[in-house]
């Protein structure tokens, strides 16, 4: 391996080429050519980072996402492990960086850090949509359901609150009245569960 310049390119003969290319690469080459140059951090792609033996799929890469993307999982799952561990202490970018990760995984841009596309991706572009978009919808009506059910029961949650409070009053001052060392009298118990259940 020759050099070709000091801090630029890297000269690599076609054969080097072709042990370290992909059929649509960075380093698709004319076969009739007698040296080619590449840029540094290509080769180094190339040679220390490992290739997977198969490309990622896309539901695993979708379903990464939308469940553990704001802790990086999908960023891990394709490759991309710096970019996930910054995604994992910014906790997905306050989940900014995590919807927009979500977003390319689901229009197809996304790709693994070799660059390949994710298989099946525009089979299942529509199931992912789908998913999205009933998963909004759920919480959007659960959640002013569940807010709507605690305004309508809060007035027979209360008196329960209120009881569940005096209790405990009750319970200090008994602790406070025989000491800390002393055991709370059975019947003062007895009497103070009575009042709770209503008997």
């Amino acid at each position: 391996m020759e050099s070709v310049g000091e801090n630029s390119k890297t000269e690599i003969t076609p054969e080097m080429a072709s042990i370290l290319n992909r059929p649509s690469g960075p380093l698709a080459i004319d076969s009739k050519a007698e040296k080619i140059v590449v840029e540094p951090q290509v080769l180094m792609d190339k040679i220390f980072i490992p290739r997977p033996e198969k490309q990622r799929h896309f539901i695993a890469a979708f379903l990464f996402s939308f469940y553990f993307g704001i802790l990086g999982a999908d960023r891990f799952y394709l490759g991309k492990i710096f970019t996930g561990l910054l995604k994992l202490l910014t906790f997905g970018g306050l989940t900014i960086w995590a919807m927009v990760d979500l977003q390319l995984i689901v229009s197809g841009v996304m790709k693994d850090r070799w660059g390949n596309p994710l298989i099946d991706s525009k089979k299942y572009k529509k199931f992912a949509k789908k998913t999205i978009f009933w998963t909004y919808v759920f919480v959007l009506i659960l959640i002013p359901i569940t807010v709507l059910a605690l305004i309508l029961s809060w007035p027979m949650i209360q008196p329960l609150i209120d009881k569940m409070m005096e209790s405990i009053n009750t319970l200090q001052s008994l602790n406070s009245a025989t000491g800390s060392s002393q055991s709370v009298d059975i019947n003062a118990l007895q009497d103070l569960l009575k009042n709770y259940s209503g008997q």
